[in-house]
C-alpha cells in the first residue's frame, strides 16, 4: 500500500498487518542496492516474535556489517497462515519492485485451508507464472481469457474447481481444534502436487523479473512435538480396534515403570493391527529414544509426522518436492532440515531448536541467516569482508537480542500458548501462559491468556484471579469480561457472571459471540426465554454463526420446539461440517421426531455412523444417537448393541444420564423405537 505522506514509499496495508510484519520500502529501488524479499508463512514472518528476530531480520542486521559494498534491503513478506499459492500471488505483485533475490521458506501451511482441485495443477510448465508475464503485455485480457479456458477443460468436474478463497480462511481460525481434519489420501496428494506446482511457478515468476531464488527446506520439531491428530487406518473392524486398544493399554504400565523394551514390543504388536495411527509412531519414537536407538527413533518420529491427520508440519513428499523443483530449475537450496539435524541432539530436532511444532528459536533463525549468508557468498551475491568474524557476528547477536523486552517475550509466549491450546495440549499451554504472566505482570493480555488457560483446565479460582487482574489493568477488556462471566458461572456466581457478560456486550454490541456467551450463562440460570433472545440477537448479527445455530437448536429442543430446533441443527451442520454437537442434534431429531413426515431415518443413521467413527466408538451420545436411528428403522438388534455400549460408557462419565439411556435400551429390547414427547411449546 502506498504511504499517504510519500507516494513513492510502499507500506504494509493496515488491513494486512495482522498477517504481515509492518514493512516499508521505496517503489523505486535506490542505486547500488540489493533488494531481497523473504517469503513464506509464519516461520518466515518470525512467529511468535516478529520481523527483527526472523531469518530475514537477522540478514538485515548482518549483511550491511558483513558486506558494506552496497546497500541491502531485506523485506519480510512472510504471512501468517499463508500457503504457497498465496505466496506465488504475492510474488506476482512484488516483481514490479525490482527484486534481486527471493528467499522462499514455504510448506507448513499447505493443509490449513480447505480447497478443491480441478485441472490447475496440470497446467503446462510454460504457463506457470504466466500471470506475471501476461501482466506486462497489451494482450493481457485475451491471454487471461485463454488461460481460464485451459483451466476448464472437458475433463474438469462439474462441481466448483480450484476453490482457493480470496482471503485466508485458515482452519485454525474457524474451528475448535484438529478434530476438523480427517484422513483424505486423494486430497493430500492433490495438495502436495499443488505445492510442487507453486514452487515451480514461483521460480518462473522470479525469473520473469530477472531475479534469483533460494529455496529453504522447511524443518520441524520431531522429538518434542506429538502429532496433532491421529486416525485409525481405513477398514478397522470393532474387533481390530479392541485388540489395538488392548495392546496400547498393556503398554501403559511398562512405560510408566521405565521398562522400555517391554513397552516397545507391545506397541510393535499394535502396529501390526494398525500402522497408520500417528500417535503410536510418536510413542514408539520416545521408547526408542530411551533405548538409545536414535536412528530408529528418528524414523519413528518422521513417520508420526507424516501420518499426522492434521499435517501442520511439512511432509516428506513435500520436502522431496523442494529438492526436485530446485534441481529441475537449477535453483540453490539451503537444506535447513539437514542443518538443524546436524545441530540437534543425536540428529533429532526438538525443543532445543524449536519453540513449538515448526517455529525455530531466535537462535535457530540466526543460524539459518548465517547459513543463508554462506550460500549467498558461494553464489556471488555477497562478498563479506575479512572483518566479518565470529566476534562480529556475536556483536550483531547481542545488539539484536538486547532490544527484546520482557513484554516481547511474554507476547511471544502467549502466542505460542494459543496454538498449543488449539492443539489440545492444555497443560503445556497453561505453563507457557504462566511464564508470560510472570514476565509481564502489568500486561493485561498476559494475565488474560493465563486466566483463559486456567479455565480450560478447570482451575476456576485461578482463572477468576487472573481475569480480574486483567480487568484491573484494562477495565474495557471485552474478552476478559465475557470469559470472566463464563468462569464465574462455573463457580456458581450467576448474577455476577451475567453482569460481566452484559458489560462485554455494552462495550462491543455488534459482536455475536458475546451474545452466545451470555446465552450460556442465562441457560444455567434457567432463564431459557432470555437465553433464546440472546441467541436470536447473535444470529441477527451473524446469520451464518454455526455455534449460535447449534446452541439455539438445543435450547429449542429442550423447550419442545422440535421442528425449529431441527432446522437450526441442519444449518449448523451445513456451516460446520463434521462438528459433532449439531450432528448429534440433527441425527437425534431425524430419528425421534414425533412427526413421521419430519423423520428421515436413513439420514439419521448415516450421521450416527459418522459420529461413532469420529469418536472411535468412545462417545456415549454418538452411540445413543445411532441406537435411536437403528430403532427408528426397525433394526433392533443393532439398536440394542449400540445402546448397550452407550450405557457402558455413560455410566463411567455422566452417571446422571445413565437412567435415560437405560430406559431407551429397554424400549429397543422390546422392539419399540424412542420418540421425543409432544409437549406444549413455550416461548
Amino acid at each position: 500500500d502506498s504511504a499517504s505522506q510519500d507516494p513513492n514509499t510502499l507500506v504494509t496495508a493496515r488491513n494486512k498487518q495482522r498477517a504481515f510484519n509492518l514493512q516499508r520500502f521505496s517503489a523505486r529501488k535506490p542505486k547500488n542496492t540489493c533488494r531481497i524479499f523473504c517469503l513464506g508463512g509464519s516461520t518466515a514472518y518470525g512467529h511468535p516474535y516478529g520481523d527483527s528476530t526472523s531469518f530475514c531480520g537477522w540478514l538485515r542486521a548482518m549483511l550491511p556489517r558483513a558486506d558494506p559494498s552496497r546497500a541491502w534491503e531485506l523485506i519480510n513478506c512472510g504471512g501468517i497462515s499463508y500457503a504457497s499459492y498465496r505466496e506465488a500471488l504475492l510474488m506476482e505483485e512484488l516483481i514490479a519492485y525490482e527484486p534481486d533475490l527471493f528467499i522462499i521458506l514455504s510448506g507448513h501451511n499447505e493443509f490449513l485451508e480447505q480447497r478443491t482441485y480441478g485441472p490447475i495443477i496440470a497446467l503446462p510448465a510454460a504457463l506457470r507464472g504466466a500471470g506475471a508475464l501476461l501482466s506486462k503485455t497489451r494482450l493481457n485480457a485475451a491471454a487471461k481469457s485463454a488461460w481460464s479456458k485451459l483451466g476448464s477443460t472437458d475433463s474438469a468436474p462439474s462441481s466448483p474447481a480450484n476453490i482457493l478463497t480470496a482471503d485466508v480462511e485458515a482452519i485454525l481460525d474457524r474451528t475448535i481444534g484438529p478434530q476438523s481434519y480427517h484422513r483424505d489420501s486423494v486430497l493430500q496428494k492433490q495438495i502436495v502436487d499443488h505445492y510442487r506446482f507453486n514452487l515451480a511457478r514461483m521460480v518462473d515468476i522470479a525469473r520473469s523479473a530477472h531475479a534469483q531464488v533460494i529455496f529453504i527446506t522447511p524443518a520441524s520439531n520431531l522429538r518434542d512435538c506429538s502429532p496433532f491428530k491421529s486416525e485409525h487406518r481405513p477398514g478397522m473392524t470393532p474387533k481390530d480396534l479392541e485388540r489395538w486398544q488392548g495392546l496400547m493399554q498393556q503398554a501403559g504400565p511398562p512405560r510408566q515403570q521405565s521398562r522400555w523394551a517391554e513397552a516397545l514390543a507391545l506397541l510393535d504388536q499394535a502396529a501390526t493391527v494398525d500402522d497408520r495411527y500417528a500417535e503410536l509412531h510418536y510413542a514408539r519414537g520416545r521408547l526408542l529414544w530411551q533405548l538409545q536407538r536414535f536412528d530408529e527413533a528418528r524414523a519413528a518420529f518422521v513417520r508420526a509426522r507424516d501420518e499426522d491427520v492434521c499435517p501442520l508440519r511439512t511432509l516428506t513428499p513435500m520436502l522431496q518436492a523442494v529438492t526436485d523443483v530446485a534441481a529441475a530449475r537449477r535453483v540453490p537450496v539451503l537444506d535447513f532440515v539437514k542443518l538443524i539435524d546436524e545441530k540437534s541432539l543425536h540428529g533429532v530436532p526438538g525443543d532445543d531448536w524449536f519453540l513449538d511444532h515448526v517455529h525455530p528459536t531466535i537462535e535457530g533463525h540466526r543460524v539459518l541467516a548465517l547459513a543463508l549468508m554462506d550460500l549467498m557468498t558461494r553464489q556471488g551475491l555477497a562478498r563479506p569482508l575479512p572483518t566479518w568474524t565470529e566476534a562480529a557476528q556475536l556483536e550483531v547477536k547481542r545488539a539484536t537480542e538486547s532490544k527484546l523486552t520482557p513484554v516481547d517475550h511474554a507476547v511471544a509466549l502467549c502466542t505460542l500458548a494459543k496454538v498449543i491450546a488449539w492443539a489440545g495440549k492444555q497443560e503445556e499451554a497453561y505453563r507457557l501462559a504462566l511464564r508470560a504472566a510472570e514476565l509481564a505482570p502489568e500486561d493485561p493480555a498476559a494475565q488474560f491468556e493465563t486466566g483463559k488457560n486456567a479455565a480450560r483446565l478447570g482451575r476456576t479460582q485461578e482463572a477468576i484471579q487472573y481475569l480480574q487482574q486483567a480487568l484491573a489493568l484494562k477495565p474495557t477488556f471485552v474478552e476478559a469480561h465475557s470469559l470472566l462471566g463464563t468462569v464465574l458461572a462455573d463457580a456458581g456466581q450467576m448474577e455476577e457472571a451475567a453482569r460481566h457478560c452484559r458489560q462485554a456486550i455494552a462495550l462491543r454490541p455488534a459482536d455475536a459471540q458475546l451474545y452466545l456467551n451470555l446465552s450460556s450463562v442465562l441457560r444455567r440460570q434457567r432463564n431459557a426465554e432470555e437465553a433464546a433472545r440472546s441467541l436470536r440477537a447473535a444470529l441477527r448479527l451473524s446469520p451464518d454463526y454455526a455455534e449460535a445455530h447449534n446452541s439455539l437448536g438445543w435450547l429449542l429442543k429442550d423447550q419442545g420446539q422440535l421442528t425449529e430446533a431441527l432446522a437450526h441443527f441442519r444449518q449448523a451442520v451445513r456451516l460446520r461440517p463434521g462438528s459433532p454437537p449439531p450432528m448429534i442434534g440433527l441425527a437425534w431429531l431425524l430419528a425421534t421426531h414425533p412427526d413421521a413426515n419430519v423423520r428421515n431415518v436413513s439420514e439419521s443413521i448415516r450421521l450416527g455412523q459418522q459420529l461413532v467413527e469420529l469418536s472411535a466408538y468412545k462417545n456415549w451420545m454418538s452411540l445413543d444417537t445411532l441406537a435411536a436411528g437403528y430403532a427408528a428403522a426397525g433394526r433392533y438388534p443393532e439398536a440394542v448393541r449400540a445402546a448397550e455400549k452407550a450405557l457402558e460408557l455413560v455410566q463411567a462419565v455422566s452417571a446422571q444420564d445413565a437412567p435415560a439411556v437405560a430406559e431407551r435400551l429397554m424400549l429397543y429390547q422390546q422392539g419399540k423405537p424412542y420418540r421425543e414427547p409432544v409437549r406444549p411449546a413455550t416461548r
